[in-house]
């Protein structure tokens, strides 16, 4: 009787789309069809936005109502840090949904060597090409007009790329063994996001619109859907309660050892322009990777956290620290590691100086 009753309650196709038209009618979608239309002139992608108040979600909240059923999503989020480095949050989840075949947007890349992925299709890495070389016409091949009071991102590729992708770059010695199998590049490509404003407490829902016939609908329509499971109550989040385990290293410690004097020796000998040692701990996983997400936060909160969901594996990290930002034509490097803090006299600074020389690391 209980399956019956649920079967029954379930909504038609026709009351979902009904239920849809008016989610987007009580929706104040910004810019209007008309200023779309005026902005999308020479082929431009328009962001679209809905504005909701944030004071009863949060960004892991609304990210487990939008990705708890799919495989592929994102969530960048936060935590800590003044306006400037802490105002956005960002949660994207790849569309199902396509506004026809002339307008067919690409939604998941992966390539590892010379082989990869788009959308499920094999593609290859030419000889004269690097993988940036296939993601590039995936998020150039039109422009994105600026629409006042958005964030800096509102759609695009999220994603990884792997530390030795270097190699399609720089020639370098290729000593390492892949016993990982990790792919080159792995990014999501998302139209429609949501973006949490911290400063002024609200929640985006952005999607994109052009001058092609049905956009301004199709982007309402992706909009009113993320809107939609906003609203619905939260889905029950997984419940993990397993042992503790046990963290192995990929190396010994006589290995470690041997590699630091031999790196002491090449800093010596000047050779080399920069050298890091580190050591890769594994453990057995078997919970889901939005509770390791939670317990990292918790632990750890900071500017730069990521929870990446790429299908057949999952990246989850937190950062203190911008690598690299282009903003504007220009690009700001930002590194913390192997750096102190200056001080705000000639004498804290002096004292700051004697603390590192002797310090024993």
């Amino acid at each position: 009787m209980r399956r019956a009753a649920a079967t029954a309650r379930r909504l038609s196709p026709r009351a979902e789309d009904d239920r849809r038209l008016a989610t987007i009618l009580r929706l104040m979608l910004r810019p209007d069809r008309d200023d779309v239309a005026r902005l999308a002139r020479g082929g431009k992608r328009v962001p679209v936005y809905a504005e909701l108040l944030a004071d009863l979600e949060t960004p892991t909240s609304a990210y487990w109502k939008l990705a708890h059923d799919r495989a592929r999503s994102f969530l960048l989020e936060s935590v800590t840090g003044g306006e400037s480095l802490a105002r956005w949050s960002f949660i994207g989840v790849p569309s199902d949904a396509q506004p026809g075949e002339s307008g067919r947007r690409a939604r998941f890349l992966r390539t590892r060597g010379r082989a990869g992925l788009l959308d499920g299709e094999a593609i290859a890495v030419a000889d004269e090409q690097t993988p940036l070389d296939v993601l590039r016409p995936l998020v150039q091949d039109r422009g994105y007009a600026r629409v006042e009071g958005l964030p800096p991102f509102t759609g695009g590729a999220v994603g990884m790329l792997s530390y030795d992708i270097v190699r399609f770059f720089e020639r370098l010695p290729n000593m390492t063994v892949d016993d990982l199998e990790c792919d080159d590049v792995a990014m999501l490509l998302c139209e429609t996001i949501v973006a949490f404003d911290h400063a002024r407490n609200r929640i985006l829902v952005i999607s994109h619109a052009d001058d092609q016939p049905g956009s301004y609908d199709h982007a309402a329509e992706e909009i009113a859907s993320i809107v939609e499971r906003l609203r619905a109550p939260l889905p029950p989040l997984p419940q993990h309660r397993g042992e503790a385990q046990s963290f192995t290293s990929n190396m010994s410690r006589d290995a470690y050892e041997e590699a630091v004097r031999r790196t002491i020796e090449l800093i010596r000998a000047g050779d080399g322009v920069q050298m890091v040692i580190s050591q890769r701990f594994s453990a057995p996983f078997h919970a889901h990777p939005l509770t390791l997400y939670r317990a990292l936060r918790s632990l750890n909160p900071s500017p730069y956290m990521y929870l990446l969901r790429f299908g057949e594996y999952d990246v989850v990290g937190a950062s203190p620290e911008i690598l690299v930002t282009l903003k504007d034509r220009r690009v700001r490097v930002r590194p913390i590691a192997g750096t102190r803090p200056r001080g705000a006299t000639e004498e804290e600074d002096e004292q700051l100086e004697h603390e590192l020389l002797a310090d024993e690391k």
